[in-house]
């Protein structure tokens, strides 16, 4: 009897979830072939989406039940949406949007949105020169505006942030909003401070009601000189305090497509390394910076130090990691490092510390500076014209062989009220290793070769000691040189001292070379 009862409710259920079955592949055949008109919901979705003040009508041209596939499934579509003013002026058009209907809400008589999908929508985003962001083409206090675009959606959005934002009325088709979206859209971004204009061809954003007060993400990619960039960021405002924090992680950014970027800050122009990494910040309303944190990469790009090169040299890796603390007014450059050179002709790297006080008036840099590498046969490639041109020209012209194996510098400067041409180096010294040296000295006499050693320098002088190196059949065992008295009269000293082991008669052949003879001039013969 059990068995025949089992047997039964079993053929009971297979027969429903076959019914079930034929019904759902009859709605997604019906579906797939075209969209089902709903009309007869419009009037309660534009009763569900209208302004609460008052200030804007909302017009539904069509509603439909759409296929979007099995990873949207079935979609209730909005279509031909425009959003009128009081006195009828369309503000906004909106060719598609998706609605998704709150179950809890319709069992109570109510039609209302949990979430809205806006397809193919753009927002436009204006920094004023105070740093404030505002929505629209506009800001506060201009006069004009513009006439309505298909897809934007710029006026619109701040009433959306103010639904999801604010405590809603129970008894209002609102209070079940919590989630918007742009999917595919545009996004416009105008920055009248660095005099930025750009444009994101492809944008997605939601936003969330959040306990605190909105969370959300958004994703972007640029199109910089038909190479594709990719931005996103997540989000969370505190409705309380109004400060946002933000998270933002990007790839393959390039700082000198933007032309007006480039166009402000000189060096941006010759840098071209495509840049990834994160970066997280607090920001207030009123576009106050509170703290950033940043830890950007870049390889496989050049630099070129324009009017200082010939042309742009491979950069192989690039290091960018610190941040910016307000209540100190402090940036800290933890760690900054820069490789040159590639795979097939290495070359130097760098690596820095540096800590920038602007607490007061005066700005004050403290920092660390390492050179690594540095190849004797590239000192005119990385030495820049015009720095020390005569230093430059002799090192360059008279030493082609050996390696700067480290260079450490310590340095201390004062801006002055921020005046870069009123600046004061406080401390300024460092030391330096070499090896393998071939260094000509007063040619045509023959070079030093093999040097090898170590040095110091500071804002008074310069100091160098030398392990080894051979001249002809001479071997030196120990030198220094000390050249000192920068920049005080009547000019600057050199003292130098040796240690030489080899024939006399190599020695007196140098001191009677046709460059120097010295001994011819007293009548004796080598």
């Amino acid at each position: 009897m059990i068995q025949r009862s089992l047997r039964i409710t079993l053929e009971v259920v297979i027969g429903v979830l076959a019914g079930l079955a034929i019904l759902v592949g009859i709605g997604v055949w019906r579906l797939s072939s075209g969209p089902v008109g709903l009309d007869f919901l419009t009037p309660y979705l534009e009763e569900a989406l209208r302004d609460p003040e008052g200030q804007l009508k909302i017009d539904v041209g069509e509603t439909v039940l759409t296929w979007g596939g099995w990873t949207r499934a079935v979609d209730l579509r909005v279509r031909n949406v425009r959003v009128m003013e009081g006195n009828e002026e369309t503000v906004a058009v909106l060719p598609d949007a998706s609605v998704t209907l709150s179950t809890r809400a319709l069992v109570q008589g109510i039609v209302a949105p949990t979430e809205i999908d806006i397809i193919g929508a753009s927002v436009e985003l204006v920094r004023d020169r105070n740093g404030v962001i505002h929505l629209g083409t506009t800001v506060p206090g201009e006069a004009g505006g513009k006439a309505a675009r298909s897809g934007d959606f710029t006026t619109l959005l701040p009433g959306i942030l103010d639904d999801l934002i604010s405590r809603p009325d129970p008894k209002s088709p609102s209070a079940y909003f919590k989630v918007f979206r742009i999917v595919d859209g545009k996004l416009h971004l105008r920055d009248e401070e660095l005099g930025l204009d750009w444009e994101a061809p492809s944008a997605n954003l939601e936003l969330r009601r959040d306990g605190a007060g909105l969370a959300g993400e958004a994703s972007v990619n640029i199109v910089q000189r038909d190479q594709l960039a990719r931005l996103e960021t997540a989000f969370i405002y505190e409705k309380s305090s109004r400060f946002v924090d933000l998270a933002v992680n990007f790839t393959d950014l390039r700082p000198a497509a933007f032309p007006a970027l480039a166009s402000r800050f000189a060096q941006l122009q010759g840098f071209e390394v495509p840049l990834s990494g994160t970066a997280s910040a607090t920001l207030g309303l009123d576009g106050s910076l509170e703290a950033i944190d940043f830890d950007i990469g870049g390889s496989s790009g050049s630099l070129w130090l324009i009017g200082r090169w010939p042309e742009p040299r491979p950069i192989k890796q690039l290091l960018l990691k610190g941040g910016y603390d307000s209540e100190l007014r402090r940036i800290s450059l933890e760690q900054a490092g820069l490789t040159f050179g590639d795979n097939q002709t290495p070359g130097p790297s760098l690596a820095a510390e540096a800590v920038v006080d602007m607490a007061d008036s005066d700005v004050e840099i403290d920092g660390t500076l390492q050179l690594k590498g540095l190849l004797a046969d590239q000192f005119d490639r990385y030495w820049p014209t015009g720095v020390s041109e005569g230093g430059r020209d002799w090192v360059t012209d008279n030493i082609k062989k050996g390696v700067i194996e480290q260079t450490d510098i310590e340095i201390a400067l004062t801006i002055p009220n921020g005046d870069f041409e009123a600046l004061e180096i406080r401390e300024f010294g460092g030391t330096l290793s070499y090896r393998d040296l071939d260094v000509h000295y007063l040619r045509p006499m023959p070079p030093v070769t093999g040097v090898s050693g170590t040095g110091s320098f500071d804002l008074e002088a310069l100091r160098f000691a030398m392990d080894n190196g051979v001249l002809n059949d001479l071997q030196i065992q120990k030198a220094t040189a000390v050249i000192d008295n920068f920049g005080k009269p009547p000019a600057e000293m050199i003292d130098i001292k040796l240690e030489v082991s080899g024939p006399v008669r190599t020695h007196l052949e140098l001191l009677n070379h046709k460059r120097l003879r010295l001994l011819e001039t007293i009548g004796i013969d080598p």
